[in-house]
């Protein structure tokens, strides 16, 4: 998500897999990352797409969904998530790496269009500010980040490594996800 012009894709795609969505809204973006696949310098199983997780079905079923450096940018992150959860599929993860300590939260942020930093409570906090260090914002959002989701068989989600949080997508008890 927020693919920008392909980097993450370029380090972290091998070629093997089935198939690497490249999600960015921006078309000029979203054309570079085009062009480096018709090069051949991104794998072929890579495929772009113009828009966001909004734009996304149900045909999209994904088994990994990465957030390097984006959901900072995404003013509703709760929402962004929980379109991203209904779209991995069950056993799936929902990586995030965001930048962290929002006592760090300053005009720079707020230039480069951040609405917030993380710690690990808030990420997976069922309601917490919107933005920076909560001031100003004033409002909460709903619902958890990872409600449905955990990393673990406790139900409880794990930090892994700097900023990086994982989650796994678990079948509901009912079986209808």
């Amino acid at each position: 998500v927020g693919a920008g012009f392909g980097a993450t894709a370029g380090v972290l795609c091998r070629g093997g897999e089935e198939s690497w969505i490249c999600l960015e809204p921006d078309p000029g973006l979203a054309a570079q990352i085009a062009e480096k696949i018709a090069a051949g310098s991104l794998p072929a199983c890579c495929r772009v797409r113009i828009g966001t997780t909004a734009a996304l079905t149900s045909w999209d079923q994904l088994d990994t969904a990465l957030y390097i450096d984006v959901l900072e940018h995404i003013e509703d992150d709760r929402a962004e998530l929980a379109r991203m959860a209904a779209l991995v599929q069950p056993g799936g993860h929902i990586a995030v790496m965001s930048p962290a300590h929002p006592f760090l939260f300053s005009r720079f942020d707020a230039a480069i269009g951040h609405f917030r930093r993380y710690t690990r409570a808030t990420l997976t906090a069922p309601s917490r500010p919107c933005r920076g260090q909560g001031a100003q914002a004033g409002r909460h959002v709903e619902p958890s980040l990872v409600d449905g989701l955990a990393d673990d068989d406790s139900g409880q989600s794990r930090h892994r490594g700097q900023g990086l949080q994982v989650f796994e997508r678990r079948h509901s008890a009912g079986g209808d996800d």
